[in-house]
């Protein structure tokens, strides 16, 4: 039996006194894919739409390149239960059925992911949710060929004990099923963390990130002191990627988002309507660079590595297989400047003052020659949101 992160530090006890966790060998590194969610007009997706998307995966090399996981999240249901109490689709916006839809999804060598509600009610358009349903819905999805779940929180206790309760119980029934699938719980709240590799692949530890990058940066902030809690087997989930033809953020902040979820180590899922992503946007998810540390085989999640005094100006750095670090150096003020990451920084990642250290720039693609960590390390940032990348050898 393959064990999610096979030393876990925690585990929780079911009703019958058994230890149980996730049970499922998946999310070795974060999950890489598309999310439906801030669509225009929104939440009116249907087979075709998904289908489109599911194609362009193919043709824009995206799947190649790592992201597997086509989701449909909230509206996806029914707003009954069939007649023998199972989830169903919205039969008008998908005529075919989710078992149909999602065997074309992996004719395309992509994966499928699907949501529910750990709650009586789903989000958005209350479709019933989960609740009390745990084993027959988990059924059901394993029968359509389901490979993600997010199970989500609307209509639901926010009550720590009960949560953790009954995000178990769907995390048991889907083990039970047999089938491999990634569970993704999104509770909205840091307090998943300390317990996440219990329950899920992953875990969202703050609310939607929408389309502000101020929220973006919040939900940034609130994974400070976490990277703890994430490995190989679970993961904490910032909320999706968001571009500047959907949400209106500025092209280098979407590019700062998919720089420091690299760093994070948050699960890479993009949105929207990626058919009409502009050359930019593109060139940012399509980095192979960026995405080799974000899927880095060490499995540790980055953090602040400077002295965390200035929100503005940051550094961030992640430990990486072959003792290398990936750094973030990010720029929030009105004007472009040059961020430090100074010899305090620059020890907490490399201790050994004499050792050489190569510097790399990730969307350059060229080497930046050498360095040592007792001196400074200081480079060039753009202004409002931009940030450089380094990876350090």
């Amino acid at each position: 039996v393959l064990l999610v992160a096979a030393a876990l530090s925690c585990w929780l006890v079911s009703d019958d006194n058994v230890v149980v966790a996730l049970d499922n060998g998946l999310a070795l590194s974060p999950a890489m894919g598309w999310n439906t969610d801030y669509e225009a007009p929104a939440h009116t997706y249907n087979s075709s739409y998904i289908r489109k998307i599911a194609q362009a995966m193919v043709s824009t090399g995206l799947r190649d390149l790592g992201y597997q996981y086509v989701n449909l999240d909230a509206t996806w249901a029914a707003h009954t239960r069939g007649a023998h109490g199972n989830l169903r689709p919205n039969h008008t916006r998908f005529p075919e059925g989710m078992k149909a839809l999602g065997s074309y999804i992996h004719q395309l060598g992509l994966k499928f992911g699907i949501y529910t509600d750990r709650g009586t009610k789903m989000c958005v358009d209350g479709a019933p949710g989960s609740y009390g349903h745990e084993m027959q819905d988990a059924k059901t999805f394993a029968s359509w060929g389901v490979d993600y779940l997010k199970e989500d929180s609307c209509s639901a206790s926010q009550s720590h004990s009960v949560a953790f309760k009954e995000y178990g119980k769907m995390r048991d029934a889907l083990n039970k099923t047999g089938r491999p699938i990634y569970f993704a719980i999104c509770g909205w709240h840091t307090w998943y963390a300390p317990v996440g590799q219990t329950l899920g692949n992953s875990w969202r530890i703050a609310e939607d990130d929408g389309q502000s990058w101020d929220k973006i940066l919040t939900n940034v902030d609130k994974a400070a002191g976490l990277a703890k809690y994430a490995g190989k087997g679970g993961w904490n989930d910032l909320c999706l990627l968001c571009t500047h033809e959907g949400t209106g953020i500025s092209y280098e902040q979407s590019r700062t988002q998919f720089n420091l979820y690299a760093i994070l180590a948050a699960p890479y899922l993009m949105t929207g309507d990626i058919t009409r992503l502009s050359d930019f946007t593109l060139q940012t998810y399509k980095n192979w660079e960026v995405i080799a540390v974000h899927q880095d085989s060490l499995g540790k999640a980055g953090y602040r590595v400077d002295n965390g005094g200035n929100t503005q100006v940051r550094v961030y750095g992640r430990p990486l297989s072959g003792n290398r670090w990936g750094v973030v150096f990010f720029n929030n003020l009105p004007t472009s400047m040059n961020v430090t990451c100074d010899t305090t920084c620059m020890q907490k990642m490399f201790p050994q003052t004499s050792q050489l250290i190569s510097i790399r720039d990730l969307w350059a693609h060229k080497e930046k020659g050498t360095t040592h960590s007792a001196q400074n390390l200081t480079a060039p940032v753009g202004p409002s949101g931009s940030s450089t990348f380094y990876l350090l050898s």
